[in-house]
């Protein structure tokens, strides 16, 4: 109905299907737990038992009485167990819902056929009527011919004949009659078993399904106090920011400013926030950065010029950050590099240099770094 109705928006039947359906939620849950019943037992059957998808697919006609696949399903197991009356039942009044269903009449015919056949062995044909009579004990037919009397026969052995038959009977009612009634009441216990079975496993079902529910909203929980603790540090890092810039207003130390600033951003992602934090953010930069990054640069120099190369890199490192595109401080950064020995970060300072500010004097220097450094590997 969704996709007919995205293909044809107006006019089209399916919106009141979709309508009507959406418009009593305890008769879509009712068709749901149907379908859920429906598809059990139909595992069930694929694992070959018959006992429980019996019992559940009866509960899917009750919840639902026009479900075609639970009585086709339901009269397959039937005849699987080869209950003919009931599989007839049951495929009629499938075929009374949806009279032309080709597996119903498929299976219509096989039960009638062997429903037939069943009568045509039970009923004997009335050939020779007048000579002889036919009767049955037990699963035996017996035929005896008319008019022929048993030899000696006579009062005293007639009575024998009766004694001795309801010794007999009795005897066949003991061994045939007492199994049939222990086998019944087994088959009830059966029964009474597979039912509360069946409750069980639905009950079972039902919690899975709660567990699954909880464990979604526990993700989701998880998630919103996630995103509570991101738009907290969020707030702060803000607040270190407006911090700066009242602290920049105000005129006081830049070097305090700039670390209170680095701990404003320390493990965030600047592009990540707001555009009004992003905003913020680079306007206190431009008013303080050109101010720090020559403080970062003349402590720096010093220490290179002192040969301590690891604190010159680390002044260096700010400089940068504070002017990014200053040619001097990325050139220095590089050979401080290369002087502790940090090869890799050297190569890519220059060849930075090189891509950023071509044909300068900066650039023929790092040229000239990057060629001795291969000298070096050589």
């Amino acid at each position: 109905w969704v996709i007919s109705k995205n293909m044809r928006p107006e006019k089209n039947i399916a919106d009141d299907y979709i309508t009507e359906l959406q418009g009593d939620p305890a008769k879509l849950s009712t068709l749901n737990q149907a379908a859920k019943k429906y598809n059990y037992a139909y595992a069930q059957c694929c694992q070959g038992i018959l006992d429980i998808p019996d019992i559940q697919l009866r509960k899917v006609i009750s919840l639902n009485p026009k479900y075609v696949q639970a009585y086709l399903l339901l009269a397959l197991i039937y005849i699987t167990t080869e209950e003919w009356n009931k599989a007839s039942k049951i495929l009629k009044k499938c075929l009374s819902i949806d009279k032309n269903n080709t597996t119903a009449l498929r299976y219509k015919k096989i039960v009638d056929d062997m429903t037939n056949s069943t009568e045509a062995v039970k009923t004997g044909g009335d050939k020779n009527k007048g000579e002889s009579v036919r009767y049955t004990s037990d699963n035996d037919v017996i035929i005896q011919p008319t008019g022929v009397r048993e030899p000696g026969s006579s009062p005293f052995s007639t009575i024998i004949n009766v004694i001795i038959g309801l010794i007999i009977g009795i005897g066949v009612a003991y061994f045939l009659l007492v199994p049939r009634a222990k086998e019944k009441e087994r088959t009830l216990m059966q029964q009474s078993i597979n039912e509360m079975a069946a409750v069980s496993d639905e009950k079972t079902l039902r919690i899975q399904e709660l567990e699954g529910e909880s464990k979604n909203m526990q993700t989701k929980m998880e998630k919103v106090e996630g995103e509570l603790e991101e738009e907290k540090e969020a707030l702060k890092r803000a607040d270190s920011i407006m911090d700066v810039a009242s602290g920049f207003i105000s005129s006081e130390d830049k070097t305090a400013l700039a670390e209170q600033l680095d701990a404003a951003v320390d493990g965030g992602d600047i592009e990540s926030m707001s555009d009004s934090y992003k905003n913020l953010y680079k306007t206190v930069l431009a008013q303080i950065g050109p101010g720090l990054s020559k403080e970062y640069y003349d402590l720096a120099y010093e220490a290179y010029r002192r040969g301590e190369y690891s604190d010159a890199i680390a002044q260096f490192e700010k400089a940068l950050r504070y002017d990014e595109e200053n040619p001097d401080i990325m050139l220095y950064l590089g050979s401080s590099y290369m002087k502790d020995e940090q090869i890799d970060q050297a190569r890519e300072m220059f060849e930075k240099i090189m891509e950023k500010f071509p044909d300068t004097d900066r650039a023929r220097r790092a040229e000239q770094y990057l060629e001795e450094l291969g000298a070096n590997e050589e």
